[in-house]
């Protein structure tokens, strides 16, 4: 990751850095250790739930965005994400920003899972910060707009420990121990009659 640092933090060309940047980020393994993206990288988001502030309303705490797949269906986060922050208003245009997520990504039977802090910020299809999205009568944002987080600090989750995967393998490590107590025949004698 640092050599993607400098990368993007000198590029010959901004379309060298886009396109490094895009197929690293897609390389973001799903059932890796760690989920990892770099400082300044932008993310495809939405609200889970349309925003409506009144002209009284200046702030809404707890605003839930999921990531927002691409044409192809893909996302730089897994599937099942909901990022927390925060929307306050700022003259014409609505500034959101997170503070924290969680991700399960699956695999069959298979599920990990990624909780911790994620510092970013909203900016619009302009390229400013903040959504434009307010005007005399409030702001409103409503939950398909897709919009970019741009992460402040870089990303690095470790993997949580999944306690339902740990029940389930100690169940079919159990099943296993019971089907092969049924197979094998009782050591123990029956009395005769």
């Amino acid at each position: 990751m640092p050599a993607l640092r400098r990368l993007l933090a000198r590029p010959s060309t901004p379309l060298v850095a886009i396109l490094t940047f895009s197929a690293l980020t897609s390389m973001t393994p799903a059932m890796a250790d760690s989920l990892e993206l770099p400082a300044q990288a932008r993310i495809n988001v939405s609200i889970i739930e349309g925003i409506d502030l009144d002209s009284a309303g200046q702030r809404l705490d707890d605003v839930m965005l999921k990531p927002a797949a691409d044409a192809e269906g893909r996302t730089d986060l897994p599937h099942y994400c909901v990022l927390v922050g925060d929307a306050k208003r700022d003259g014409q245009r609505l500034r959101i920003t997170t503070e924290a997520l969680t991700c399960v990504e699956t695999d069959g039977g298979e599920s990990h899972i990624y909780s911790g802090e994620l510092i970013a910020g909203a900016y619009d299809e302009d390229g400013q910060f903040g959504i434009a999205a307010c005007d005399d009568g409030g702001c409103r944002l409503d939950a398909d707009r897709v919009f970019q987080l741009e992460l402040t600090e870089p990303l690095a989750i470790e993997q949580m420990p999944n306690p339902s995967a740990q029940l389930n393998a100690e169940r079919r490590g159990e099943d296993a121990d019971t089907e092969t107590k049924q197979a094998t025949p009782s050591s123990q004698t029956t009395p005769s009659e």
